[in-house]
């Protein structure tokens, strides 16, 4: 009956572990996993996503504010969105492409509709990417649009290292 009991808990703890392995815990991932619903970064993952450390490190290079912080993600979350929905886009050209080859001849209808939806996305894409970077313009002092110039000159990739004045 004792050894009953035991291979109970052991098998109910068992199952907790790797529930909380599968959200993301014990991973190195910090608080919250996938399936977490507190503490997300702007992209919707665990807040501290390989985005979301990324995008601190960006943020502590520009030296913003808490205020100027908060546009800066919620402009990226926008653009980040926007360019998930382009992509889904993008992905459903397969199935257009595939419907007009299984016609006896080539359907053209179906390509020019397929490449209008892909046209409306990108546009629509184009439109927040500028919008998004005018207000990011706008939130940030000239010193720190300098700096974030910069970095766009040498390529966003990598760690940053500390801030040097070209002059």
């Amino acid at each position: 009956m004792f050894g009953f009991i035991a291979g109970a808990i052991a098998t109910v703890a068992f199952m907790g572990y790797v529930k909380r392995r599968h959200r993301g815990y014990g991973h190195g991932w910090g608080m919250g996993g996938p399936s977490c619903s507190h503490r997300r970064g702007p992209w919707g993952g665990p807040l501290s996503s390989h985005r979301a450390r990324w995008l601190d490190g960006f943020l502590d290079h520009l030296d913003v504010t808490p205020e100027q912080g908060k546009v800066i993600r919620r402009e990226a979350g926008e653009i980040v969105d926007q360019l998930r929905d382009l992509k889904g886009e993008m992905r459903g050209a397969r199935s257009d492409i595939a419907r007009a080859l299984r016609g006896d001849s080539f359907d053209e209808t179906v390509m020019g509709e397929s490449f209008a939806r892909q046209d409306e996305s990108i546009r629509r894409a184009r439109e927040q990417l500028v919008a998004g970077l005018a207000r990011v313009h706008d939130a940030l002092e000239p010193h720190q649009r300098e700096r974030f110039a910069d970095l766009l000159d040498r390529g966003l990739r990598g760690s940053f290292r500390p801030y040097r004045d070209p002059a």
